[in-house]
């Protein structure tokens, strides 16, 4: 085992996941998708960690390019997940999102600004966008569970989609979330 792995996986021993595939069983209707009124929600962009930032989070990780109804009910999912754990949700996306880096044809149906007005939509504490580098793209999977969702977010609850993946080579996945969580 690699130095720092063990001291890793034990930062993680708060931390719950919910997968897409377990909470979303028998609930999803085609076509539907509940929101709340508009709001104001915090907004932070990031282009590093920065340690003990927040507290006590529910953290929904992806893109969320355009806000279709999975991506509705994922987050209306931390949504209650978070209030029935009395945490503050937070969606975390990147700007820009990494397929702009890596692919050459890669439209993006929403920039930022718009990512913003659609998720105003839910009751969230906050969005925090992660600007994308090759810094971050080189960064391992569980260091960026680390550096950003345990250390910068102080994350207690993980949601994401069961076809999200993220850090170095796509290598983090709900699968490997649930064995560092």
């Amino acid at each position: 085992m690699p130095d720092g792995v063990e001291a890793a996986e034990s930062a993680h021993s708060g931390l719950d996941f919910l997968e897409k595939g377990i909470f979303l069983r028998g609930t999803f209707r085609k076509g539907f998708c509940a929101m709340v009124d508009s709001k104001q929600i915090k907004t932070y962009w990031l282009d590093s960690p920065m340690h003990d930032f927040m507290r006590e989070t529910a953290v929904a990780l992806g893109g969320f390019d355009g806000i279709h109804c999975g991506h509705a009910h994922l987050i209306e999912r931390l949504v209650a997940e978070a209030e029935a754990r009395k945490l503050s949700p937070v969606v975390l996306t990147f700007d820009p999102l990494p397929r702009v880096l890596f692919s050459d044809d890669f439209r993006i149906l929403s920039t930022s600004y718009e990512r913003e007005l659609l998720l105003r939509r839910f009751a969230l504490a906050a969005v925090v966008h992660v600007k994308f580098t090759q810094q971050l793209a080189d960064m391992r999977a569980e260091n960026f569970v680390t550096e950003f969702l345990t250390k910068t977010l102080g994350a207690k609850l993980l949601v994401v989609g069961d076809d999200h993946h993220f850090g170095k080579n796509r290598e983090g996945s709900s699968a490997v979330l649930q064995q560092l969580c």
